[in-house]
């Protein structure tokens, strides 16, 4: 198994030890300069730049060993400050913004760490989710760590008094998923809202959605399939199957395949960028369609690369 190419979200928690044991040991390596250690994993030590090929390892390795955090049941991103800083610190690019998902993650980071609830540290906190929020688009807002750290946001909010700006959140939160919910399963939302943070039956933000989350709650409880239910264009609610697959075709306005859902997961899920390898790539090649990069930057210094593989999807048909 690549350990760089690997989903920790789709692994066993023993697989994501052993994988935070691995990384772990590779950043050791790489900042002790463990020559022995650098040589056995393949990295050209004598070649010029070597100053550079650090650096990307150490860019990959920080944060692959974030993404095994937050993944962790439960979530240990609170180990994860050090090297968030480090993505935020060493990976801007020249004349670009920073990154928005290192920056909401810090913000959850820092919450989850254990001066969490220190006043200085809750405020620090704040700033990074304002600023990664600021810098998203509606596409952005509806992947899964956006909206995993958003109600991470809302309780912060609420932690520092500032209740009417938590309940903003919330309801950034209730509406868009209302607003697009083939998006993502409704199980999967409230574990994403609720992320072992008390009962998600109290959860104000799956109250808020309809039927007070009803349904949802039903599907999350149980591990059944769940699609969305249309009256007269409006959205009312989830319609859960407690025996057998989703079928085709839902009773609802328009049709609703449980295929169009998952193709729109696939769509909103980051792909790892074929320059850097950070699974944070959501910019298509427009051309070949088959690439992906995290920003125009990589896709540029990648190019002398890709384009001897770049050919459009119809030239490859003939």
């Amino acid at each position: 198994m690549d350990i760089f190419e690997a989903s920790p979200g789709e692994m066993s928690e023993e697989l994501r030890e052993q994988g935070i044991k691995a990384l772990v040991h590779m950043l050791k390596q790489f900042e002790t300069m463990d020559k022995p250690g650098l040589l056995a994993m393949g990295l050209d030590m004598y070649s010029p730049g070597l100053d550079s090929r650090v650096k990307a390892n150490l860019d990959r390795i920080h944060w692959q060993l974030s993404m095994f955090y937050r993944h962790s049941k439960p979530t240990k991103i609170g180990l994860a400050v050090r090297h968030l800083r480090w993505i935020i610190e060493n990976c801007k690019l020249p004349g670009r913004e920073i990154d928005r998902v290192p920056l909401y993650m810090l913000g959850v980071a820092l919450m989850k760490s254990d001066k969490g609830q220190d006043a200085e540290t809750q405020a620090e906190a704040r700033s990074y989710f304002e600023m990664g929020f600021n810098r998203i688009t509606k596409r952005d807002a509806k992947l899964r760590s956006a909206v995993w750290a958003r109600a991470h946001f809302s309780r912060l909010l609420h932690e520092m008094g500032l209740h009417n700006d938590a309940d903003e959140q919330e309801k950034i939160l209730a509406d868009n998923y209302r607003n697009d919910p083939l998006a993502m399963m409704p199980s999967e939302f409230v574990e994403l809202v609720s992320d072992d943070c008390g009962d998600p039956a109290e959860n104000p933000i799956v109250l808020r959605l309809p039927n007070k989350g009803k349904n949802a709650l039903d599907a999350f409880r149980h591990d059944w399939p769940a699609v969305p239910f249309y009256k007269n264009g409006k959205m009312i609610g989830h319609q859960v199957f407690k025996e057998g697959p989703i079928p085709k075709t839902m009773n609802a306005t328009g049709v609703r395949l449980s295929e169009k859902m998952k193709q729109r997961e696939k769509e909103n899920e980051p792909q790892v960028c074929d320059y850097c390898h950070r699974k944070m790539a959501i910019n298509q090649c427009s051309r070949c369609q088959a690439a992906y990069y995290c920003n125009q930057t990589c896709q540029k210094t990648h190019w002398k690369v890709h384009k001897q593989t770049c050919v459009a999807p119809s030239k490859t048909a003939t």
